[in-house]
């Protein structure tokens, strides 16, 4: 019983976070009031936009044609960063956001993932391959070619999840590598 009113209340405080940075991302006060309102305290909150003026490009926004990974595939707040223990970003959204596929390529899997994933989209492009996970929906099928800025699925909070959100990885040739630079454009 606790546990579910906990991640309400976090979830509460997420979307809180990303309507204060929408309103004015570049504003010094807006990023300051959200941080003040960051449950984890442990690090800043990084807002993951899709595109207003300005704003980092996204998966959603991109031209087709892209063979590899490039922008952002949610919109929201970055909860988790990549380290060593931790293979990708975690994306702190509403169930049932659309998730969009940050580059053109194939579904390789869609379904069940029995080691914490959860509901699992991999897309994969030559060498390079991208995961989403915790999905509550997947919409795509294995085979089936899919377009930057597709939907590919609806976040959840499914496997190994403590709360709503999108776990995004990239690999290349079946390595993880940080996201990072290929999402936010930038290392943290």
């Amino acid at each position: 019983m606790l546990l579910p009113m906990m991640f309400g209340m976090i979830e509460k405080l997420l979307m809180k976070q990303m309507d204060l940075l929408q309103s004015d991302p570049l504003k010094p006060t807006a990023l300051a009031e959200a941080a003040a309102l960051n449950p984890l305290k442990t690090r800043p909150t990084y807002l993951i936009s899709t595109s207003p003026a300005g704003s980092l490009p996204s998966a959603a926004t991109q031209p087709a044609g892209n063979a590899n990974p490039f922008g952002a595939p949610a919109k929201g707040a970055l909860t988790q960063g990549y380290t060593a223990t931790h293979n990708g970003l975690d994306i702190g959204i509403v169930t049932g956001t659309p998730v969009h596929s940050t580059m053109d390529g194939k579904v390789t899997f869609a379904g069940w993932s029995p080691i914490g994933y959860g509901n699992l989209v991999i897309v994969q492009n030559g060498d390079y391959q991208t995961y989403y996970a915790h999905l509550s929906k997947i919409p795509v099928v294995v085979g089936e070619a899919v377009q930057a800025g597709s939907t590919i699925g609806l976040s959840g909070s499914t496997g190994n999840s403590t709360g709503p959100h999108l776990h995004y990885e990239i690999r290349v040739k079946g390595k993880n590598i940080d996201p990072t630079r290929f999402t936010l454009g930038k290392t943290i």
